[in-house]
């Protein structure tokens, strides 16, 4: 069970690189703050099953990367949510965050799941910014030694760039009333998004599908683009979730 005493933080994907786990188990922020519950939110690109079908984790993108939610057996009703939702929908997890040690990170794990729109995760995008900056602010004295190697600007490139996913959010771009025309520059578009986010293997999905959002192509729109370039001969699906021209 949650402890309804532990404080929910919001905060970005992007910081989950500078988490510190104590001997204690106690898991700490650079700024010195403690975490375990968060409630996060973002658009889902990958959900996973476990043996006999149920959902053993998910991806969740925000802005600023990628948070990994485990899930169990004893998950399974708030997990379902992952598969009844559908793949580049938003969604917010509210769980608690903990070192994973076979996948070797930290991982969110899940006491509730739900479907939001484009609209609510904007307004996640908002709090936590606005969180993290108050808590840069509240706690710049006490930062360890992290803060000291780049933290304090980098989260703010985080917030800067979570922020523009607001910014460029246009009204009315849903897929399903997008004309030819419209279709055709969003795929063009995407090509450009592939050739340029490139590496050998290709663009990583999460990576691929944050970039069309902030270029403000819907997640249906893009997902239907490349389906239609595969179907044309002109890019492929690599394992590992890549996305690749020939």
């Amino acid at each position: 069970m949650m402890q309804n005493q532990d404080p929910v933080l919001r905060f970005f994907a992007g910081e989950l690189e500078f988490l510190e786990q104590e001997d204690d188990g106690l898991i700490l922020l650079p700024t010195g703050q403690p975490v375990k519950t968060v409630y996060i939110s973002g658009v889902l690109t990958e959900v996973k099953k476990g043996p006999g079908g149920y959902v053993s984790g998910a991806r969740v993108a925000d802005p600023s990367g990628v948070f990994i939610v485990k899930c169990g057996k004893d998950k399974g009703f708030c997990c379902s949510k992952f598969l009844k939702t559908g793949i580049l929908s938003y969604v917010s997890v509210l769980g608690i965050i903990a070192y994973d040690k076979k996948e070797s990170c930290f991982a969110v794990f899940p006491e509730s799941v739900n479907k939001v729109s484009k609209s609510e995760r904007n307004l996640w995008i908002l709090a936590a910014a606005d969180s993290t900056l108050k808590r840069l602010e509240e706690f710049r004295g006490t930062c360890n030694s992290l803060c000291h190697d780049g933290y304090t600007e980098k989260i703010i490139a985080v917030i800067e760039n979570a922020l523009k996913f607001v910014d460029t959010e246009k009204t009315g771009n849903d897929a399903s009333g997008l004309k030819e025309d419209d279709s055709m520059h969003d795929c063009a578009k995407i090509v450009e998004i592939i050739r340029s986010g490139s590496t050998k293997k290709g663009i990583f999905s999460d990576d691929f599908y944050l970039a069309c959002e902030l270029l403000g192509i819907s997640g249906e729109s893009a997902q239907k683009c490349v389906e239609k370039l595969v179907e044309d001969g002109e890019l492929y699906l690599p394992p590992g979730g890549y996305i690749k021209l020939i």
